[in-house]
C-alpha cells in the first residue's frame, strides 16, 4: 500500500538529477523543502492538516503500540526511528550544531534511550511503544520537522558537496544517537561516508517516505485487526 501521492516519488527521483547543478540550486532547494513539507504534518510548515496530520488523528494510544506481524515493527517505533535519524543527520552532521532531543524531551515523551532503535527486538520495541506518550513523541518529531525547516532555509550550493565531518560522525555516537551492536553502528560509515547532498536525499526524505508508507501499512492491519 502506498499511502503518499506518488507526486513525492517523482519529485524525488527529479531531485536527484538535479542536486548538483549550480545553475538550478534555488529550484534544487524549493524541491527539497516542496518533499520535506509533505512528509511533516502541516504545523511544521505553517499549513493546514495535510496527509500526515490524517494519518495520525484518528488513531488511539494502543494503535501506536501493536506489532501487526512478525516483521513489522509498531507506529511509535518508526516514528522514533525516523524522527531520531532525522535529527541527528541534520543538526549534528549538516548544521553541526545540537540535536533536537535533550533530556526535556526524554522526559517529556517518558523515553529513557537516545539512539535510533535499530538493534531493538521485538520485546524492547513493544515495551518502547507501549511506555513512550504519543502526542508527545509527534510532538518531537514536529520540533525535529522545524529545525530541519531552518536548515533548508539556509542552505548554500557549496554545502550540498561538503563531506561529511569525521568529529560530527563521532558526536553521533559519544551522544548515543547509536550503540555498540552491529545493528545500530554501521550507520556511522554509512552516513560518513555521505555528503550533505545524500543526507536530504535519503535521511530527510526519502527515509520518511519509507516509514510513512510502512506506518499507513501498519496502521490499517491495526484498525482492520488483520494480524
Amino acid at each position: 500500500m502506498k499511502y503518499f501521492k506518488q507526486s513525492c516519488s517523482d519529485e524525488h527521483k527529479q531531485l536527484k538529477q538535479m542536486m548538483y547543478q549550480k545553475q538550478r540550486f534555488e529550484e534544487t532547494k524549493q524541491r527539497i523543502k516542496y518533499i520535506h513539507s509533505h512528509l511533516h504534518c502541516g504545523s511544521v510548515y505553517g499549513a493546514g492538516i495535510n496527509e500526515v496530520d490524517n494519518l495520525f488523528i484518528d488513531m488511539s494510544k494502543e494503535e501506536y503500540s501493536i506489532m501487526p506481524h512478525a516483521n513489522d515493527e509498531t507506529i511509535a517505533w518508526c516514528i522514533w526511528h525516523m524522527a531520531r535519524c532525522e535529527d541527528l543527520t541534520m543538526n549534528l552532521l549538516v548544521k553541526k550544531g545540537n540535536q533536537v532531543l535533550n533530556d526535556e524531551w526524554l522526559k517529556r515523551m517518558n523515553v529513557t534511550i537516545r539512539d535510533t532503535a535499530n538493534a531493538m527486538n521485538d520485546d524492547e520495541i513493544l515495551q518502547f511503544s507501549h511506555e513512550v506518550g504519543s502526542v508527545e513523541l509527534l510532538a518531537y518529531r514536529d520540533a525535529v520537522g522545524m529545525s530541519t525547516k531552518g536548515i533548508i532555509e539556509n542552505l548554500e550550493y557549496e554545502d550540498l558537496k561538503r563531506l561529511i565531518d569525521l568529529e560530527d560522525v563521532r558526536r553521533i555516537y559519544t551522544e548515543g544517537g547509536v550503540i555498540d551492536h552491529p545493528d545500530s553502528i554501521w550507520l556511522l560509515e554509512y552516513w560518513g561516508s555521505k555528503d550533505v547532498a545524500n543526507l536530504f536525499l535519503m535521511p530527510a526524505t526519502r527515509h520518511l517516505m519509507l516509514n510513512l508508507n510502512d506506518i499507513a501499512r501498519m496502521k490499517q492491519s491495526v484498525q482492520k485487526k488483520t494480524w
